[in-house]
This record gives C-alpha cells, structure tokens and sequence, in this order.
C-alpha cells in the first residue's frame, strides 16, 4: 500500500489545451511484514513532474511530461532520475 501526497497546479490555455506542475514531496509504503518506509528511503524522493493534456476531440486526450525525481539520500543528494513520458487515453463510452 502507498500513501502519496501529490499536489498539483494547472491552467488552461484553451478549452482542449491544460499545462500543469505537480510535486510530491514523498511517499510511504507498507510492505507485508508489516512496516512502513521512511520518506527519506534511498530510493524515494521528491517528484517534480511538467507536462500538458490535449484533448484532440471529446474521447481522445494525450498527456506528455517531463519527470525529475532528486534522491532522499544524504550522500545521494541531487538530481538522481529522469523520465519523459507520453499518456494517450481513448474512451470508448
């Protein structure tokens, strides 16, 4: 189980076009023996995500960003992950 505090901000640009920046400052698990992390595990961290939704039409939406993640570790301290992603969803109801 994840415990995830993720907040968000986005503004539309136009009625298809929406631009946003989400941080998350860390997460907690639980694993099955029972325990929870630490948010400053090695291989948590903090999130820094930039992306955009464009919806072409009413059943389509695409969503690409860009993710940075910078390590919790002490001695690891700085920019440790980056991922560029692309989302596509179709509706079909």
């Amino acid at each position: 189980m994840y415990v995830i505090f993720d907040p968000s901000i986005s503004y539309s640009i136009s009625p298809k076009v929406e631009v946003y920046v989400e941080w998350t400052p860390g997460y907690w698990r639980h694993t099955t023996d029972g325990k929870w992390s630490s948010t400053n595990h090695p291989t948590d961290g903090q999130y820094f995500a930039y992306g955009a939704y464009w919806n072409p039409t009413k059943k389509i939406s695409v969503n690409p960003y860009l993710l940075y993640q910078i390590s919790a570790a002490p001695k690891d301290r700085g920019l440790d992950k980056q991922d560029i992603g692309l989302l596509l969803q179709y509706t079909f109801m």
